[in-house]
């Protein structure tokens, strides 16, 4: 039995051993018995010795010494442990270059990651991931009301990490690969679902008109005063600013992209050409350090387009509006001014500076919403579509009009014309280079 030897304040060591590799160890302990009667108390000690003395045997009771190595041995066995988590934040965002991507793709890889990946598995080792979480987490998206393209787009960023831990023996397999088979079935964009040549006159038109935005009633409450205020229901007549009408436009006559239109600068535009064009040279884009202009998507993408004389003379007054708009404003202006106003972009904040590559969908989508809503027969309603789906529309409707694959492939600025024939097959087409008059008497 354990060693008792009695302290002086009422206290009482003991003092247990035992075989630790071949030597004998000493274990102490002190302990304050309860009772106070010399009988009870001296049963109490007995009991605590025999107590410490059997989990000292057995290895329930640990020196301080054991319990700190203890501690380390499973830190370390848990940094040896590689989850999800760590290798997301030590190996994956460490090795950007490695995913030849563009920024845009590579943060959406993250966001699938951060929004997908990370909540479920950030603690569990990488290489315990399976399948059945790869199947579990598609119908945890498709019960959020995810569509198939949609989880197959959110699963891309997660592959990416998984096909990495591959190439670099972490796995032995994708988890994903193991399941593919399962996985929603990739739908085609359907490109029929664009705007015709009706519809888009239709738009164009609607988007001069005013419009009458209502205000209801409501109690203003200022903490200064301690009466409610109640501000009156009023309706407000409002036009589609220029900016936004020249942009959409621009996007349905020329078939830019999102980034094309939002990175053009004055000094792009010929409009007083007898054939007025644009030079697409650069885009916008989106990255982790913000918004920023890059080079074109292909090589081909470098062009000159024609546009309409409108859309010159659109974008002509809106040139001067910004002119006008930047002398009023004053320092908050944070664009060029007199000769070098050129280098500012068309298409701006409030401030002068690049506008937002979100704007001119959401500007779009609100158009459309407000026609649809005061459309009486369902059959006359404009389809939501997507901001690129503008493109698509140009590309139809040029086709329709009889022009060519070759022509369309280099005023689209596809890298090929195997691309356009891909997305745009409608029948024979005839050779046609008058694309711009084809416009001019369509819209203009």
């Amino acid at each position: 039995m354990a060693q008792i030897v009695e302290l002086e304040n009422g206290k009482v060591k003991l003092i247990a051993s035992k075989m630790v590799n071949g030597k004998q160890k000493k274990y102490t302990i002190t302990k304050t018995p309860e009772k106070t009667s010399p009988v009870a108390r001296a049963k109490e000690i007995e009991l605590m010795a025999s107590q410490f003395d059997a989990d000292v045997e057995s290895g329930v009771f640990k020196s301080k010494k054991e319990l700190k190595a203890e501690a380390e041995a499973k830190a370390k066995e848990a940094e040896a442990v590689l989850t999800f988590g760590k290798y997301v934040e030590t190996e994956v965002k460490r090795k950007r270059r490695f995913f030849k991507c563009d920024d845009k793709s590579w943060l959406s890889y993250l966001y699938s990651i951060d929004t997908w990946g990370m909540p479920e598995w950030k603690d569990i080792p990488i290489r315990e991931i399976s399948g059945k979480n790869i199947t579990d987490l598609v119908l945890k998206m498709e019960e959020g009301g995810l569509s198939g393209n949609t989880v197959r787009r959110q699963l891309v960023g997660i592959n990416a990490v998984f096909r990495l831990a591959f190439m670099e023996e972490i796995i032995d397999a994708n988890p994903i690969d193991r399941v593919r088979k399962f996985l929603p079935k990739a739908v085609k964009v359907n490109t029929s679902n664009t705007f015709d040549e009706e519809q888009t006159r239709r738009f164009l038109e609607y988007m001069k008109k005013p419009y009458v935005t209502e205000y209801k009633s409501f109690i203003r409450n200022n903490p200064n005063h301690p009466k409610e205020e109640k501000v009156k229901g009023h309706t407000d007549v409002r036009t589609v600013p220029t900016q936004i009408q020249a942009v959409l436009t621009l996007a349905i006559v020329t078939g830019l992209r999102r980034g094309e239109l939002i990175g053009l600068q004055w000094n792009d535009c010929n409009l007083d050409d007898d054939i007025p064009t644009i030079s697409v040279n650069k885009s916008a884009s989106v990255t982790e350090d913000g918004q920023i202009i890059k080079d074109p998507k292909t090589e081909t993408s470098n062009r000159i387009v024609e546009i309409p004389h409108f859309m010159a003379t659109m974008l002509q007054e809106l040139k001067e509006e910004q002119m006008n708009y930047a002398d009023k404003i004053g320092s908050y202006w944070v664009g060029k001014r007199g000769s070098h106003f050129n280098d500012n972009f068309c298409f701006i904040k409030d401030n002068g500076a690049m506008m937002d590559v979100s704007t001119p969908l959401k500007a779009f989508h609100s158009i459309v919403k407000r026609y649809n809503a005061e459309c009486e027969n369902e059959e006359d309603k404009l389809p939501l579509i997507r901001l690129h789906d503008l493109r698509h529309s140009h590309a139809t409707q040029l086709i329709h009009e009889g022009t060519s694959l070759i022509d369309l492939s280099q005023r689209l600025g596809h890298a090929d014309v195997g691309i356009t024939s891909r997305v745009y097959i409608h029948g024979e087409n005839k050779r046609n280079t008058a694309t711009v008059t084809t416009i001019e008497k369509m819209f203009g």
